[in-house]
């Protein structure tokens, strides 16, 4: 193992004796660019991403090249959308590499590609990493100049009358949320102090959930022709006596209650045509088809587009059509076309789901709360779905014990004594960060038992200490002290 310093930062070089399988990460996969109200972007820092590349505990050393060596890697390509970027302005950035900013984001989302070739194991491979980039438009500017500021707040009541607002709001939705609220305004509700949840009638509120049924109920009424009859006809809680061999269309229609929020839903059927000279109807039979067009498709049962089983609606294909076939005694027949149902626009409703299992058909930017023991996933924890996984969004622990802890990026602001971080595994080659007394210091154990340290002096200068062999029960810093003294 050989060690090199460079540009402040320490490249670890190892020839593998075992094949590992190589780790290439990026520092986020999904990113969120602030623009103006036209879509320009006014900030592009967020697409400058860290990539780093490992085998088992050993990270491999990024390089500026054309070519890599044996445990190196390096950013071979870049593409936006498809379209090849220029990559020169990526650096090395102590064990990865810094990519440049993307400016030339022209829609609203793209998709940056990574192609990062190594050489692990006196072999060279290449591999794909992708960086999802969204544009958060700003709203218009308010009059006059003045500022506009969103808050969103979640509340356990609910009331659909207008202008209402609850009692009581947290920051956060939990189990219990029945309600959204949003905030528009020149008032900036999310800085301590401003009191927002004296100003809770200030937020528009919305349900924030799944409707559940209060009730439903069929009415029926004939006409001559077939027709469907409006909203408004002589819809009768039974059938009606007039329905004969003149008015020989039965209609039904089912009126059904919602509740949080209350919404009433009307739908209209044809359920029967009247006999006529002995003929009567033997067989009814449906099928359906989903597409984005409000015109009626074709009424050719025929036609290979109808599927006998009801497909899912989804945000392209969003109506839902139905083709009925009636057969008669005579083995006459006759079909007619109606839409059946249509999916509205997903909203963007920030809405977490809390529960033991993962949501059912997740979409990318879907956040869940884990409030079981589902296998692989943390209780407790907050992920977020992206390209085809669920990642850990948010984790919280009063204390997290641990041999090895690997981050691309830690923080600890709130940590009162930072004593020592180690990478590796204490008591084998590894490398220890260290703050005693005063004394700061980076030490890097070998495998034969010595040490080479930096650490920096109470006068502020860097010294180095190599090739020092420690005794049982000797620190380091005993030695350092030994070396100086």
């Amino acid at each position: 193992m050989s060690k090199i310093l460079t540009s402040g930062s320490i490249a670890l070089t190892k020839v593998l004796d075992g094949k590992n399988p190589v780790l290439v990460t990026l520092s986020s996969y999904s990113v969120i660019l602030p623009s103006n109200t036209e879509g320009v972007i006014i900030s592009n820092d967020a697409t400058s991403v860290l990539i780093t590349a490992k085998t088992g505990d050993f990270l491999l050393t990024p390089v500026i090249n054309s070519t890599v060596n044996d445990n190196e890697f390096r950013l071979k390509n870049i593409t936006l959308n498809g379209v090849e970027l220029d990559n020169e302005s990526c650096v090395v950035d102590g064990f990865g590499l810094r990519t440049g900013k993307v400016t030339n984001l022209e829609s609203d989302t793209g998709s940056i590609t990574f192609e990062i070739e190594y050489n692990a194991n006196g072999e060279t491979l290449s591999t794909n990493l992708v960086l999802n980039v969204t544009k958060a438009k700003q709203g218009l500017a308010g009059e006059n100049g003045a500022s506009s500021f969103t808050s969103i707040r979640y509340s356990n009541e609910y009331d659909s009358s207008p202008q209402w607002s609850p009692s009581s709001a947290t920051i956060l939705p939990n189990l219990n949320t029945q309600s959204i609220g949003i905030y528009n305004g020149p008032i900036d509700y999310d800085v301590p102090g401003n009191n927002w949840e004296e100003h809770l009638s200030e937020y528009t509120w919305s349900f924030f959930g799944t409707q559940s049924i209060l009730s439903s109920n069929d009415y029926f009424t004939a006409t001559q022709q077939k027709v469907k009859p409006s909203d408004d006809a002589d819809w009768m809680s039974n059938i009606p006596d007039y329905y004969n061999a003149e008015y020989r269309y039965l209609w039904k229609k089912t009126i059904t209650k919602y509740q949080n929020p209350e919404k009433i839903s009307t739908n209209i059927d044809l359920i029967s045509v009247y006999g006529e000279q002995g003929k009567s109807i033997i067989e009814i039979e449906r099928k359906y088809l989903a597409n984005d067009s409000n015109t009626p498709p074709e009424n050719n049962w025929d036609n290979h587009s109808w599927q006998v089983s009801q497909p899912q609606l989804t945000s392209v294909n969003k109506n839902l059509w139905k083709i009925t076939k009636y057969t008669y005694s005579d083995n006459s027949s006759e079909t007619f076309v109606e839409l059946s149902a249509s999916k509205g626009d997903n909203g963007s409703d920030g809405k977490i789901y809390y529960q033991d299992t993962p949501p059912q058909n997740p979409f990318d930017g879907q956040q869940w709360y884990n409030t079981g023991n589902s296998g692989g996933y943390i209780r407790n924890t907050l992920y977020v779905y992206n390209q085809g996984r669920w990642s850990i969004l948010e984790f919280s622990a009063e204390s997290i014990k641990t041999s090895v802890l690997n981050a691309l990026q830690a923080n600890f602001d709130n940590a009162q004594v930072v004593k020592k971080l180690i990478i590796g595994q204490s008591g084998k080659q590894r490398i220890e960060l260290e703050n005693n007394n005063g004394i700061a210091s980076i030490n890097i154990y070998k495998k034969d038992g010595t040490t080479k340290s930096l650490y920096i002096d109470s006068d502020g200068n860097l010294n180095i200490v190599g090739n020092l062999h420690l005794s049982s029960g000797e620190s380091v810093e005993d030695k350092i002290d030994n070396e100086v003294s």
